[in-house]
């Protein structure tokens, strides 16, 4: 099969991830990795598109969407320089893109993703695969988590039960039962919600070893009314995203925790 490299943008829009895999290997092996940071405009520039989609133009969707390819193309020949590996020995990048909105109800459930492959395939000289949700979601599927399918592959066991747990901006779960197929879904909000409470409440991208966390206490009462609400309790398989878990949604929560007598 040879080398592939996978880049990612998820939820959290902290950087984009870039990993460069030898799948001729058994086990396969991880020959690099990185994390190449926004750049701090386009950053804030493609927040503001997802934190405020009614004010969008068509324009500044299609600038966006070019100018990501690019940097998602940038944080792969970056990642090959860093190895030392020549693109032309790439067989192909897998590019998952930066998610605009994902809903998945009926009549009409969507799924979008920006970071043009085609820039990504021109700037690096290299076959690119992307719109990995799409035909799921077409097919009545969640288009969502991903990564279930790559850990059916690599980690599924005859002899023992797993489950793996992926905390990202929104977390999911894939559990690899022995005598049943594969199961994987979105189990709620991961480190999305706390880097924007953070970033609210102390400047910052997230909080460093949890130190702002440890500072207080757990309100078993509100954590209670957290938990009720209805996406958590929908029965797998299910999918969400920052249309959902976003600040908006918890201020409207401690809104109400606090007007029934909460602190």
């Amino acid at each position: 099969m040879g080398l592939y490299l996978g880049l990612i943008s998820g939820t959290s829009m902290d950087a984009i991830d870039a990993a460069l895999v030898d799948f001729d290997s058994a086990p396969l092996r991880v020959l690099a990795t990185q994390a190449s940071t926004f750049e701090p405009t386009l950053a804030r520039r493609l927040a503001s598109i997802l934190d405020g989609p009614e004010s969008v133009s068509l324009d500044s969707i299609g600038r966006l969407d070019h100018e990501l390819g690019a940097a998602f193309a940038a944080a792969a020949l970056s990642l090959l320089a860093h190895a030392g590996i020549p693109p032309n020995e790439v067989t192909a990048i897998g590019s998952h893109g930066q998610t605009l909105r994902h809903r998945i109800e009926p009549p009409t459930p969507f799924t979008w993703q920006i970071g043009d492959p085609n820039v990504i395939a021109e700037l690096t000289g290299i076959a690119v695969v992307a719109d990995f949700r799409r035909r799921d979601v077409a097919a009545g599927g969640q288009g969502a988590p991903l990564v279930p399918v790559f850990h059916e592959g690599v980690f599924r066991s005859d002899d023992e039960d797993r489950v793996i747990v992926n905390i990202g901006g929104i977390a999911n779960l894939t559990l690899l039962a022995r005598a049943a197929p594969l199961l994987g879904f979105d189990t709620g909000p991961g480190n999305r919600l706390m880097d924007a409470w953070i970033a609210r409440h102390r400047g910052e991208t997230f909080d460093r070893d949890g130190a702002f966390a440890s500072s207080g206490r757990c309100d078993e009462s509100l954590l209670e009314e957290l938990l009720l609400e209805p996406f958590l309790l929908q029965p797998a398989p299910k999918s969400t995203g920052r249309e959902l878990f976003r600040l908006a949604w918890l201020d409207e929560r401690l809104a109400a925790h606090r007007a029934r007598g909460g602190t």
